[in-house]
């Protein structure tokens, strides 16, 4: 996901599906149409949660933020101009710095999405599912015209699932 599209959740826009969690991406909320909004129209999609951010916690961060009466799942990010993840860029610049990472001033928080797209581009499994997942436009008209979205049961199986971490827990102790 795009940095402004995790600032900008609400609560309510984490959803279950099919016994899969997952991130409504959408321009709707309680403040109206000013408080979200979207890179482009393909960005209006549906993205499965990865079993690791749920083992580490992020239904019960949810739900407490439902009983603290909260609308936004981060109501600590305050909207600077017209976007809510100025201060996460600057965090996650700080965070590489302090691990150490390599070619700092050419890292960002979109170098995740870079990642993700570099990780399938290699094993040769871009297709439409990932272009689903990914927010990018269908490149053939029969996928971008005709037919139905994915399901985020067959996102979450071909794409999502296919992800896996290494060396967490040092970030874990950083965070």
């Amino acid at each position: 996901m795009r940095r402004e599209e995790i600032c900008q959740l609400y609560c309510n826009d984490i959803h279950k599906d099919e016994e899969i969690y997952f991130f409504d991406i959408n321009e709707l909320s309680d403040k109206g149409s000013e408080d979200k909004h979207l890179k482009n129209k393909n960005a209006r999609r549906k993205v499965p949660i990865h079993d690791k951010l749920i083992s580490l916690g992020l239904l019960e961060y949810l739900e407490k933020m439902k009983l603290s009466n909260m609308e936004r799942l981060f109501p600590e990010l305050k909207k600077q101009g017209d976007k809510y993840g100025d201060q996460v860029g600057k965090r996650f610049k700080y965070l590489l710095k302090k691990l150490n990472i390599k070619d700092i001033e050419k890292k960002s928080f979109h170098s995740l999405r870079h990642s993700f797209n570099d990780f399938f581009k290699t094993r040769h499994m871009q297709n439409p599912v990932f272009t689903q997942v990914f927010g990018h436009e269908q490149e053939t008209l029969a996928t971008s015209q005709y037919g139905s979205e994915f399901s985020v049961k067959q996102c979450y199986n071909e794409i999502i699932s296919k992800l896996h971490y290494e060396g967490e827990e040092n970030l874990q102790k950083e965070i």
